[in-house]
């Protein structure tokens, strides 16, 4: 019997050719990496992260990173901080697995900065510049900024911020325009704003930004108005508002805005004036109040509202302080001190007004020192606190955002002094090193500080 051809169960059928490539197999690593990246690191900082417990891995700078001693294949890994400067809060993202497969590469590590500094600047006028400066709130150890001093116009006496510390604004008196710049949230430093100066009246005296951060003013001292500007959300960068400039009294020189951002007021320093704005909520133009302009008893040297919105102060160089009630409908003042709050044996220069924040306690700045007084927040009388004033020569105060401490400058002692506002008394305790000698003479100042 013959065996069939083909088909049999014996039949080992056709020869299959071996391939010229052949598949390869995949042979797992014995071991992996473990790594990511990280950011918000600032500069002479550093930060230490812990692996299943024991790896250690410093890291000095922003970008990627990877642990020492790598891991085997498929084990399980958990990053941790170990180490974290006290003044950056560090999150992790991605800083686990069960079971790794390959090298990990995306572990991440987000560090911002907890503010334990002050950032303080300073328009420096006799050198076309602004002066910045980090200052421990616990030391008072002082450092520059970096890239200070930056660079300004011509004369630029006055500095201003808006209410998120994004954007910084000098005037520039002798070149009659304004220099706006960027705030690095890292370091500090001023950057120019694209675009920048922008163009004002003639000699603009000082520059204020609305509560509500979308407009800003120029009191131009030599051509009797204020310009108006809208603020870039995002840049910075400056536009003229319809309207603009704005008829003012003799010689407009300083802006304070209430802060509902409804209304504005600007002492007219040579024609013993204040005169009251209202402020459209659309363009942010200045719209005249009936009344104004309003009286005041000397050359107008620093204007101030209240925290409530029901107070307006203007300190005169002819040592008094004018007290106006606002009404919240109209804006209308109404002058609450007739002749002006004075104090006995007082000499002339008072030039700048401030309070807490709780409006408890205001401070006077003059050439003697700075004169405290107790405020009754529902009628808005003064009466001054015992002891006044104290030996702390100054031009401006102002204070941080919380109220809680007292900034104050002085154009002819050239310093800066910073002290901590006391709860409820009001009474100022300095900051260790201060006061600063600067070597500006500083007409006022703005501070960064939570």
């Amino acid at each position: 019997m013959l065996l069939a051809a083909c088909g049999g169960s014996g039949d080992p059928g056709p020869a299959v050719p071996y391939p010229d490539n052949p598949p390869k197999v995949e042979i797992p690593p014995a071991l992996v990496t473990v790594g990511g990246t990280l950011s918000g690191l600032r500069a002479g900082q550093q930060i230490v992260l812990r692996k299943n417990g024991a790896d250690l891995v410093t890291i000095t700078g922003n970008g990627s990173f990877q642990f020492p001693v790598s891991i085997p294949y498929q084990s399980a890994y958990n990053v941790t901080l170990d180490t974290v400067p006290a003044n950056l809060t560090c999150t992790l993202s991605n800083a686990s697995g069960s079971r790794a497969l390959a090298n990990v590469t995306n572990v991440g590590v987000s560090c911002t900065a907890v503010v334990a500094e002050s950032w303080v600047y300073i328009p420096d006028a006799g050198n076309d510049q602004i002066l910045g400066y980090s200052i421990d709130r616990t030391t008072g150890t002082r450092t520059d900024l970096p890239g200070s001093p930056y660079p300004a116009g011509d004369n630029n006496r006055w500095i201003a911020m808006n209410p998120a510390k994004t954007f910084v604004y000098t005037t520039n008196g002798g070149s009659h325009n304004v220099s706006a710049y960027t705030v690095n949230a890292s370091t500090g430093e001023l950057t120019p704003v694209a675009g920048s100066p922008y163009a004002t009246g003639s000699t603009p005296w000082s520059i204020e930004v609305s509560p509500d951060g979308r407009f800003a003013y120029v009191a131009n001292s030599n051509d009797a108005s204020v310009s108006g500007y809208s603020i870039h959300q995002t840049t910075g960068a400056l536009t003229p508002m319809p309207g603009s400039p704005f008829a003012a009294g003799f010689t407009p020189s300083k802006i304070a805005i209430t802060p509902d951002s409804r209304h504005l007021y600007v002492i007219n320093h040579n024609g013993y004036t204040v005169t009251g704005f209202g402020i459209d909520a659309t363009t942010g133009a200045l719209v005249p109040l009936a009344g104004s302009p309003w009286s005041t008893t000397g050359h107008g040297q620093g204007v101030a509202v209240h925290p409530s919105g029901d107070f307006l102060y203007v300190a005169n160089f002819q040592a008094s302080l004018n007290v106006y009630r606002i009404n919240p409908a109209d804006g209308a003042l109404t002058d609450l001190v007739s002749g002006g709050q004075t104090t006995a044996a007082s000499s002339w220069e008072w030039l700048s007004v401030t309070t807490n924040g709780t409006g408890t306690v205001g401070y006077v700045a003059t050439s003697q020192g700075i004169r405290q007084f107790d405020i009754d927040t529902a009628s808005g009388a003064l009466s001054e606190q015992a002891a006044q004033p104290n030996n702390v020569r100054t031009q401006y105060v102002t204070t941080n955002r919380a109220g809680t401490r007292l900034y104050s400058s002085d154009i002819h002692t050239t310093t800066v002094h910073i002290a901590d506002i006391a709860a409820g008394t009001g009474s100022l305790t300095a900051l260790p090193n201060s006061p600063y000698t600067v070597g500006a003479e500083a007409h006022n100042l703005v501070v960064i500080e939570p």
